[in-house]
């Protein structure tokens, strides 16, 4: 089972609930594109959120979350809370 961040998990489920793309992402959390891309790809291509769940682009994110178990690794990271809204 893929061990993610309480960020990563915030990250995959907007992507995978809401449709978002990481520009979505990055503005509904409050953060930076590039925090977001280092979120999802991380820094060497081995730490971000698609290496440690294997997936190869957001579309597999989405496939993940729904059939491979993230829903369950997220809401255990996260609680029944989900996803940090960024105040406006």
């Amino acid at each position: 089972m893929a061990t993610l961040s309480e960020r990563q998990c915030q990250v995959a489920m907007l992507i995978a609930t809401e449709g978002l793309a990481p520009k979505e992402v990055a503005e509904r959390l409050g953060l930076s594109m590039n925090t977001v891309k280092r979120h999802l790809y991380g820094q060497r291509g081995t730490d971000g959120l698609l290496a440690r769940i294997g997936a190869r682009s957001l579309v597999d994110v989405v496939r993940w979350y729904y059939a491979g178990g993230g829903q369950a690794v997220c809401r255990a990271r996260l609680g029944e809370g989900g996803v940090y809204h960024a105040a406006m």
